[in-house]
Parts: C-alpha cells; sequence; structure tokens
C-alpha cells in the first residue's frame, strides 16, 4: 500500500488547522481515502513537564497510537 504524508508547519495562528481541515474537504471530495491528524491536539494536557514545555514527547507518544489505530482500520 502506497501513502502519502502531508506535514502542514508554521508558527500560531497562521492557519495550519484551517489548511488542515480545507485539505480533507478537497480529499473527501475527490473521494480519496485519508485520515487527518491534528498535533497540538494530541499534546492538550496541563502542566507541561519542565523538561518538555512543549510536551512533545506525549505528542509522539499519541501519534505513535493514533497512527497504528488507523492501520488497524485499514487507512
Amino acid at each position: 500500500m502506497s501513502v502519502t504524508t502531508v506535514v502542514i508547519n508554521g508558527t500560531t495562528g497562521v492557519g495550519k488547522s484551517t489548511t488542515l481541515q480545507a485539505l480533507g474537504a478537497v480529499l473527501a471530495e475527490q473521494r480519496s481515502p485519508h485520515a487527518l491528524v491534528d498535533f497540538d491536539f494530541l499534546s492538550l494536557a496541563w502542566p507541561a513537564p519542565a523538561d518538555d514545555p512543549f510536551k512533545v514527547r506525549l505528542g509522539l507518544r499519541n501519534l505513535a497510537a493514533v497512527a497504528a489505530n488507523y492501520r488497524v482500520a485499514g487507512w
């Protein structure tokens, strides 16, 4: 199975989530199977560890779990 990954990166408030949603709409219109993951939502927790203020470790662990679930489900 061939998989294409698109990473949208940028500073706060530039429209990454909006762009992600728009991309999802285009892919759905094309009837192209896809999965959308917003990394910001994977690391929403408080308080942040002192040695990981942006909660990257938590986000990466959650991303691994979400990716595995998508693969099992066929995406």
